[in-house]
């Protein structure tokens, strides 16, 4: 029998001892551009959204790069309006720190700038969490005090599924409800480095 964590692995032989391997794992991409080198590769092309900025990528890769090409994002500046939303509407501060994301005070008063949104931004609202625990500890919160229930009112609520099975039928309910000329959007509720997050466009109308 065997028991993998990733990092190590356990192998339990019928005498009922265990032998413990320890795995090396490799972060450098310099040594696996070495090897395309060593194959004699007469050319190598990287491409991406987000490799910038170049310099410290190309010096972490390790291998001469004499033809570099950036190009402006296609998002225009005047499209674009960050702000930062220091307190919700009760005066409460929004601060999702270790010591502050379990206060039941906080958790409100995050519920309620969300159902302040959901009044006023169209179509397709967007949420991330810092990770899953805190996402279901303020689902949980918000079921029990109605907040959920008076957000799922103006904009019915999508939260994104740790497991992969139900993650596909999940996106297209979102996208089906978006573009539904009677509804007024749908929130979905996400997290930071996950699915979502990290592998999905939401264009125009669907962010």
């Amino acid at each position: 029998t065997k028991k993998s964590d990733s990092w190590s692995t356990v192998k339990a032989s019928s005498s009922n001892s265990a032998e413990r391997v320890l795995s090396y794992w490799c972060f450098s991409p310099g040594f696996g551009m070495k090897q395309l080198l060593d194959q004699q590769v007469r050319c190598i092309i990287l491409t991406s959204g987000t490799l910038a900025p170049l310099k410290p990528l190309i010096s972490e890769l390790a291998i001469p790069i004499n033809v570099r090409l950036e190009n402006p994002h296609i998002v225009k500046e005047s499209q674009v309006f960050v702000k930062v939303i220091s307190h919700g509407p009760d005066g409460q501060l929004l601060n999702s720190n270790f010591e502050n994301r379990n206060n039941p005070n906080y958790i409100m008063s995050l519920g309620r700038t969300i159902l302040s949104f959901t009044r006023v931004v169209p179509d397709g609202l967007l949420v991330f969490f810092p990770s899953y625990p805190i996402l279901s500890k303020c689902q949980e919160v918000w079921q029990v005090n109605g907040i959920w229930s008076s957000i799922s009112n103006i904009k019915p609520i999508y939260v994104e599924p740790q497991r992969k099975d139900n993650f596909n039928s999940i996106m297209s309910e979102f996208y089906s409800k978006i573009s539904d000329v009677t509804s007024r959007g749908a929130c979905f509720l996400a997290v930071c480095r996950g699915k979502v997050s990290e592998g999905l466009d939401f264009a125009d109308m669907n962010g």
